[in-house]
């Protein structure tokens, strides 16, 4: 039987067989920031260069990218359990449009081609990625164990980053106190269940702060 890779917070807490999660602070992680702080943050990264766009549901947010991606473009979404909650990998998997570059990794059966394939995807046109944490200075902080979810953010023409407002901290060392106690544990568990392997962590790190004009 196949696991859903997107369980939710919950229900890996259930099912979490490590205990990865057992001192989660849930409450901590899961608070709404002030409407002062998100501001704060809109504007920051719109100083940065970012075009930003608040939404109040996951389906606008669907329907925002949707409309922001022209027919004929390739696209990458490494593995994002925000983008498959609010269901934009549903859409994704089902548009023709598109060229999908994930659906053709997963389709090759050749490691060596499949590898290549991946780090083409780093080009594509667009680029649909999750967020680790957001500052109220307008960082971006992403972090993966292996590079397959950062490495489009510095090769991809366009990135389109999306992000739940609780993801918002103070600054940087709040982002990687989230990143210490909320991310990782929570990952760890999710590759338990999925993999049978003990743990995650953090192998590749990027704080996006400004805007990648160069690449046009």
């Amino acid at each position: 039987m196949a696991m859903n890779k997107y369980l939710s917070v919950s229900d890996l807490k259930e099912k979490d067989p490590l205990k990865n999660l057992s001192g989660l602070d849930e409450k901590k992680y899961f608070t709404l920031p002030s409407e002062e702080a998100l501001n704060k943050a809109v504007e920051a990264m719109k100083a940065k260069g970012f075009k930003v766009h608040v939404v109040d549901t996951g389906a606008e947010a669907t329907e925002l990218v949707k409309g922001l991606i022209p027919s004929g473009a390739s696209i990458m979404n490494p593995m994002s359990a925000t983008i498959a909650q609010i269901g934009l990998l549903e859409v994704i998997k089902n548009n023709t449009e598109w060229k999908n570059l994930h659906a053709e990794i997963l389709a090759e059966t050749d490691p060596a081609k499949q590898q290549e394939l991946r780090r083409k995807a780093f080009g594509a046109d667009y680029w649909i990625s999750g967020v680790n944490a957001i500052t109220e200075s307008g960082d971006l902080i992403i972090v993966d164990g292996t590079g397959t979810r950062t490495g489009g953010w510095t090769g991809a023409k366009n990135v389109i980053a999306v992000s739940s407002a609780q993801k918002l901290v103070k600054d940087v060392a709040e982002a990687n106190e989230r990143i210490d106690k909320f991310c990782v544990p929570l990952e760890s568990a999710r590759y338990n269940l999925l993999f049978g392997w003990p743990g995650a962590r953090v192998g590749t790190y990027i704080n996006f702060s400004g805007s990648r004009a160069f690449l046009g």
